[in-house]
Parts: structure tokens; C-alpha cells; sequence
């Protein structure tokens, strides 16, 4: 695969993923992750390989490589905001000292402290 062919796989790659976070199913975005941790990983060691052969990165590879790693960033800055939002919305639905039944509807036990009482 030439480095070119990989920088455009890179860029679907993302692109799925990014369809992915918004579809908010986890079959699709665990696929998507794993496609593009492959994907890194290849583009990677054809750009390495390339500069080792031709010295730098020409500027139009060094470019779409800088976009795609902008655009990672920004994704993976999202999940951390939505995961940590997703973290405060369980601890205020789970109150401080409440007690609940187990999963087997038998007897009560205390839930995990966090969240506010209500």
C-alpha cells in the first residue's frame, strides 16, 4: 500500500468513527476503533518507511497527516467530555447512603457512595 492510499484510508477512518460517536451505538464505534487503531498503526510505519527513503514528508502528506491528528484529538476530547458528563449524571441518580435491593431482588444493600441526597 502506498503512503497515499494509506493517508485516504486514514481519513475514512476517521470518518467513521466520527459517524460512529453520533449514531451512539457501541457495536458500530467499537468497530470503527479498532479499524482506525489498525489503520494508525499502518499509516505510521509507511510514513516512517517513506521519510526513511525519501527524507522528509512532502508537505501535502505532512498536511492530511496534521488534519487527521487534529481531528483524533478533537474526538478523543469529546468522548472524555461525554464520559465525564455521563460519570456526574450516575452520581446524582445514585444518592449518598441510599440502600436498594440486589439484583435478585433479595434484601436490601447499600449503594456505592457518590451523588447527592435526595
Amino acid at each position: 500500500m502506498t503512503l497515499e492510499r494509506s493517508i485516504g484510508e486514514l481519513e475514512l477512518r476517521l470518518a467513521t468513527l466520527r459517524q460512529a460517536l453520533q449514531g451512539g451505538q457501541p457495536e458500530p464505534l467499537d468497530a470503527a476503533v479498532k479499524d482506525l487503531q489498525v489503520c494508525v498503526a499502518q499509516t505510521g510505519l509507511l510514513a516512517q518507511q517513506f521519510t526513511d527513503r525519501h527524507a522528509p514528508l512532502v508537505a501535502p502528506y505532512r498536511q492530511r497527516l496534521k488534519l487527521a491528528a487534529s481531528e483524533l484529538q478533537a474526538q478523543r476530547e469529546a468522548m472524555a467530555r461525554a464520559s465525564a458528563a455521563l460519570e456526574r449524571a450516575a452520581q446524582i441518580l445514585v444518592p449518598t447512603g441510599a440502600q436498594s435491593y440486589d439484583a435478585q431482588g433479595q434484601g436490601l444493600r447499600d449503594l456505592p457512595q457518590g451523588g447527592v441526597s435526595v
